[in-house]
Order: structure tokens, then sequence, then C-alpha cells
């Protein structure tokens, strides 16, 4: 058993720096080196999308990442390894590049893995991957865009020898000259986020049968004595699997006590906003508080990318407090010299059956190099078919590109609570505080820039060394 509140040493990322001293720091002038930058601004029209605005968001996607891949295999091999088209006769090595998909519709499996080519290196092509089992360090799923050296059949199967999963990222760089005043904005203490995931509706009353945010109550009245820079609430808030909305049974305690029915949009405003958000944002003023929806919220009928909620439904004709921030969903947000982007989804949990994960070096990097594929696939929903509603119109807003490439990445995975340092980012699980087993949040302290990069010219690029300044504890609730 665990005490509310506290640090799980074992999970702790960076255990040597520091954390932020009390709640009472200066804080005065953060919210003008804070910005919010959704992925989409506002609503957008959907069900109107058919298979070809699908296929060609899905060949985009492979074209773009191949490209990616290509480059650093050639880097590899000192621009000596030969591309080849899918269907092409090959007897000596070469490089196929497409997506991994199955020519079944149930988990992906040896003799069901295939090769499916985009329109600028294979037109399309789909060939049998063969030989997966003596591939070391394999890491494969469906979506996934791979390069895959070997040789053909007669049939043109690929006989895999090595496959590369994804693009490695570049190294995380920033101007010298932002990162040199970020250190004067970080008043030589750690930014601390705070992070809770959902669902924050509490399953059912102990009394009678009414839906309730004590979960949440309680939370933001824990974390208000930790006064956080940023407070990230991702939801579900309300989701449509909650029992009582499932029933129909839409009562919710109003201010008198009585349990009055409402409507989802009365429920949000009227409990979630007016008796809980709002008044905690006016309690702590300088906390910068951060709401992304979710798929499953009741109010968000959206598929991703979601737009923030809809502030009238939310709040009404009253003025939104200016601490209180609607994100898309994924969204980015930058603090001070580095980016951060987030969802609310599971993503990895959803990935987890559909992997095929053999012959590794260590063992032990198991869920690493799982979390790895987010950073080489450029997304947090790398597998297709994804198993979240999604636009195809707006698919490529679920990616980024090197060139505004985050330094952390925020998701939800309650199952595996752990999170990584990946090729100088951090890829940090937010848990959840009310999953059964292990309810948990995270607190995270991205420390001041070294005091080293003042001597560095303000054109020049230096390292964000996201992975040696932040600290993750992830925190029993």
């Amino acid at each position: 058993e665990h005490k509310r509140g506290e640090v799980d040493a074992k999970l702790t990322l960076n255990d040597t720096l520091p954390k932020k001293k009390g709640a009472l720091v200066d804080k005065h002038d953060f919210d003008r080196h804070f910005k919010v930058l959704n992925v989409v601004d506002g609503p957008y029209h959907w069900m109107n999308s058919n298979e070809d605005d699908r296929s060609r968001a899905q060949d985009a996607r492979v074209n773009e990442i191949s490209r990616l891949i290509e480059r650093h295999v050639q880097q590899l091999k000192d621009g000596d390894m030969d591309v080849a088209s899918l269907g092409e006769q090959r007897n000596s090595d070469a490089l196929f590049l497409g997506r991994v998909v199955s020519d079944t519709d149930g988990k992906l499996k040896d003799n069901s893995a295939c090769l499916e080519g985009g329109s600028e290196y294979s037109n399309g092509e789909i060939v049998q991957l063969r030989e997966l089992a003596t591939v070391a360090n394999l890491v494969v799923f469906p979506g996934q865009c791979v390069g895959v050296i070997g040789t053909t059949d007669q049939q043109g199967h690929v006989n895999a020898k090595e496959i590369v999963a994804g693009a490695p990222v570049p190294p995380l760089t920033e101007k010298a000259g932002l990162v040199q005043s970020a250190i004067e904005w970080y008043h030589h203490q750690p930014v601390h986020i705070a992070c809770a995931s959902g669902p924050f509706a509490s399953t059912i009353s102990s009394d009678d049968a009414h839906i309730n945010f004590q979960t949440l109550v309680d939370f933001l009245h824990h974390v208000s004595a930790e006064g956080p820079h940023i407070l990230v609430l991702s939801g579900p808030f309300l989701p449509v699997t909650h029992p009582l909305v499932d029933k129909g049974l839409l009562g919710v305690r109003g201010p008198s006590g009585r349990v009055e029915v409402c409507d989802f949009s009365a429920i949000y405003r009227e409990v979630v906003y007016n008796q809980i958000l709002k008044p905690f944002c006016e309690a702590n003023p300088l906390t910068q508080v951060l709401i992304v929806p979710h798929t499953d919220d009741v109010l968000c009928e959206f598929p991703l990318p979601q737009p923030p909620m809809d502030e009238r439904t939310l709040i009404g004709n009253t003025i939104k407090p200016k601490n209180l921030h609607l994100l898309s969903n994924p969204s980015t947000i930058q603090v001070h010299d580095i980016k951060i982007h987030m969802t609310s989804q599971d993503t990895m949990q959803h990935m987890l059956p559909n992997y095929i994960v053999r012959n590794l070096t260590d063992p032990s990097k198991r869920p690493e190099l799982m979390a790895q594929q987010f950073l080489t696939q450029r997304t947090l929903f790398p597998q297709d078919p994804c198993d979240y509603p999604t636009e195809p119109t707006q698919m490529h807003k679920l990616s980024w590109n090197d060139e505004h490439a985050p330094g952390i990445f925020l998701y939800p995975c309650p199952k595996v609570p752990s999170s990584y340092s990946i090729d100088g980012r951090m890829m940090v699980n937010m848990g959840s505080i009310n999953f059964a087993s292990r309810p948990t949040y995270v607190n995270m302290y991205i420390a001041p820039p070294l005091e080293s990069v003042k001597e560095v010219s303000g054109e020049s690029h230096v390292p964000v060394d996201v992975d040696k300044r932040v600290r993750v504890d992830v925190v029993h609730f």
C-alpha cells in the first residue's frame, strides 16, 4: 500500500535533479514564456471522408517516413545501398521501403506480415515479409513504416535480414540566443508541471446512483498545495463508457445537495466547470491549467485530431479565467525553450496486442523500444488501423516534423507506468488517478539550461539537453 502523495522511487527518472522549492515560487511572469500550439484550432467538417481520403493520407505518411529511412540507411552504408521497388527480383541485398500490414484481420503474426509500399517507391505494391524469425531486435506492428534490408524469392516476397524500424530523430537543438534568454526566465528554479489523466468521474456514489467527480475534487485539493506552474488535466472527464451514462442515469448532486437530472452540457458546465475548475483557477491564478479532451468524452464528438472542448458549452457566457487553457488532442505547448507534445489517448496499451517483439539484445529494454516507436514514426499514433476514430483529411496533424520536434512527450498508460529517456527526449507516462490497481499522477520538473551555453554565439545551435534537465516523479494518489 502506498500513501497518497508518496513518490514511487523505483519509477523516478533523473532523481539527482532538484524539485521546485515549495509552492510559493516566483511565477509572476511565467505566462509570458508559455505558449499553447493546438494542432486543430476549431471545429472541422467530418463524416464526409471516404476510403480515397484515407488512402491518400496513408500514402503521404509512408512516402515521408520512407524518405527519412532511406536517408538514414544510406548514411549508415556510406551511400552504397541499392533501393528496390516491391515486386522486383533481387538476389543481393537491397533496401525495400513501406509500411507493415497484415494480410488477415487478426493479430499480426509472422505468416501474416506484409510490406506495403508507398506511391513514390513501389506504387502501393504489397508483398509478404519472410524470415522474420531470424531478424535481430525485431519490433514490428501494423502501420509501422520500415526499411527492410534483404533479398527476394521467385514470387517477389522479401526475405528480411534486417529491419530498420523507422528513422532515428536528429539531436534536439535550439538557437543559443533563445536558450540563453531562457536561463533568466526560469528564475533559478525548475518549472513544475503536474500531469493527471482521467477518467475523472467516479464510477458510482456509495449512497445513491449519481455521477460525481470526487476523484477530481480530491486531486485538485491535493495538487493545490504543491503549487505547480502548469497543471495538465487529460480526459476523459465523463466517458461514454461510464455505467450511469450507459443506463441513462444522468443525475448529479447540485449546490443544494440534492440529486438533479442534467444533460451532458449541464454536467460539464455546472459541475465540472462552475463547481470544480473555475474555483481552482481562481484560487490558483499563477497555475496554468490545461484541459485536453479525449475521444471518450461525452461532449467531444470529434475524431482525432480533436479540437479543444467548445468554450461556450463548457463555460457558457461567462469570462474564461486567464489561466485556463483548452487544448486540442493531440496538442503541443512551449515552456520557455522546450516543446511538450501530449495526447489523452492510451496509444501504447492499444498497440501492445499487435506487436511482434523478439530476438532482443537486451530483453529488459522491450518497453523502452516500444516507446521509441513514437519517435522513429514521428507520431503518437503510429498503429494502423488505429483503435480510435480518426478523420483522414486531418491525419497529417497527428504527426510532427523534425524542424519543430518536441523534446517531451506526454501520454497515459496506467498499465505500464514507466517513463523513458530516449534519444535525448523524454517519454513521460501520466498514468491515471482513477486506475483501480495503481492510481498515479506525474510531477515533472524542468531545470534551467546549463550556464555554459552563455559562452556560445547567439545564432549558433546548442543541445537542449532535455534528458539531462527533466526529472519525472510518479506519485501515488
